[in-house]
């Protein structure tokens, strides 16, 4: 009988759908030596059933859907609109009142990123934000299933891989599962994570890779807090982020991704528009999202969160031309060969000279004069 760990490095996404599904509970995800987690079998346990072969969605058939309808969406609400155009809150608002539970990723106090599953608001105010490093699944595949067969809805937000996960652990579709997946550039994984923020950040509390603001709108600025202190840095002065902005650090899988395509897995899918300054409405926002609606269930659910949102259609062959993940896996740099060996035998102020960018007085001011020009706009229209 066939079993999961016969998949090669580059096949296997690490989206938990083995562990949860193995009935004696045989599988381990593990670090190998670069920090990713991949499945290990227990022979002892192991009953030899082949569920965990036979329902990997990296080696059998994945049903996508088609894109149906895009839009360019923003919240009417600041107070819920996030890194992006809080697509998110407006989701999981719904979800909650028909009496539902949300599933996402969430920081830890010891800047662990995990899926957890919840119907308090406290914690799924955590689930917002970009986290850019792959959560753990654990068993949430499991909890998802009880509350369905309880007759309770939940919403899964994740990647495409863990949506897939997902669905072929539950190996049927049901009504009162709405899935919601990232448009994802690929992931790198949390002992580079942790290793970053103890080599330069000592004991810091991650807050999230995003942050907004009135004078440059959503940024790529890592923050923490040290001590209550906080920190900022942008992606380029961080050896983590900047790695991961340039594909150098992720998973061998997402080189060859099976989702970067512009048919989706999710009911649907919500990343950053590349195409909103070309629509009035939006011309000046700083934080808007693509919306992709791929499912009935998932027309359904828009529209009854659409009167909260400013949106309006947009052109689906740009976004997918102008969004690479719409189309083609991160092509897989030279970088990706020395990254993770260098993390290990570098010094650490070798390893930061060698993965951030030094930019220059001329780099940083044409940085600001497109983030900042259109907020200056913004206001000045305002007034």
């Amino acid at each position: 009988m066939k079993k999961i760990d016969c998949l090669k490095k580059n096949e296997c996404t690490g989206c938990y759908c083995c562990k949860n599904i193995c009935p004696v509970n045989a599988i381990t995800l593990v670090e190998d030596e670069e920090g990713f987690l991949y499945p290990k079998i227990d022979s002892k346990k192991c009953i030899n059933c082949g569920l965990c072969y036979k329902s990997c969605p990296s080696i059998n058939k994945i049903n996508y859907n088609k894109i149906n309808d895009s839009y360019i969406a923003v919240s009417k609400k600041d107070s819920i609109i996030s890194t992006s155009g809080g697509i998110f809150p407006l989701l999981a608002n719904y979800v909650l009142n028909l009496d539902g539970y949300v599933c996402g990723a969430i920081i830890d106090e010891n800047n662990t990123i995990k899926h957890v599953v919840s119907n308090d608001i406290n914690v799924i105010n955590k689930m917002r934000g970009s986290k850019y490093t792959q959560s753990i699944i654990d068993n949430v595949y499991i909890e998802i299933r009880n509350l369905l067969n309880s007759n309770k809805y939940c919403l899964f937000t994740g990647t495409p891989c863990q949506v897939a996960g997902l669905k072929k652990f539950l190996k049927s579709e049901n009504d009162k599962l709405i899935c919601v997946d990232l448009i994802c550039h690929g992931v790198s994984n949390q002992k580079f994570l942790k290793e970053d923020i103890k080599r330069k950040y000592n004991n810091a509390l991650l807050v999230g890779f995003r942050q907004k603001n009135k004078f440059e709108g959503s940024t790529y600025k890592m923050k923490l807090i040290d001590n209550g202190k906080i920190i900022n840095k942008y992606y380029y002065e961080d050896a983590y982020y900047n790695s991961f902005m340039k594909a150098y650090s992720f998973r061998e899988s997402c080189y060859n991704c099976l989702y970067s395509i512009s048919k989706r897995v999710g009911d649907i899918t919500i990343g950053d528009s590349s195409c909103y300054l070309n629509n009035k409405q939006f011309k000046y926002d700083n934080s808007v999202s693509l919306v992709l609606i791929n499912t009935k269930k998932g027309k359904d659910i828009f529209n009854n969160i659409k009167s909260n949102l400013k949106f309006d259609s947009t052109f689906l062959e740009q976004e997918i031309l102008n969004n690479e993940q719409l189309h083609k896996p991160s092509n897989r740099p030279l970088e990706r060969n020395n990254i993770f060996n260098d993390l290990k035998l570098l010094d650490y102020n070798s390893f930061e000279k060698k993965y951030t960018e030094k930019l220059s007085c001329v780099d940083i001011i044409k940085r600001d004069f497109k983030r900042l020009i259109p907020q200056k706009i913004k206001r000045a229209i305002k007034k």
